[in-house]
């Protein structure tokens, strides 16, 4: 194990411990949630975020992807898409 791994790990267990959280209270998304709040309070602390390996980030890239396209409808975005349109006169 190299000295990256320790906190590489204390990470991950975190995602795991607040996804299972976030699971617990019914949570839609519970991992990704979880995953983006533990990755938002790594990057905004003191400590120094460990980088992860290229292959790994592509790897979690996807697994995002993936959660999110089984969320997701696929009627969802035209149910929105009429209010995203910019208009200068309300509806």
């Amino acid at each position: 194990m190299t000295s990256a791994a320790g906190p590489r790990l204390a990470v991950a267990a975190t995602c795991v411990v607040l996804g299972l959280a976030a699971d617990a209270l019914g949570l839609p998304a519970a991992f990704l949630v979880a995953g983006l709040a533990v990755g938002m309070a790594a990057a905004l602390g003191p400590v120094r975020t460990p980088t992860a390996p290229r292959g790994l980030v592509a790897a979690g890239e996807a697994v995002i992807g993936v959660s999110v396209g089984t969320v997701l409808r696929p009627g969802a975005l035209a149910e929105c898409e009429p209010r995203w349109r910019p208009s200068p006169v309300p509806p």
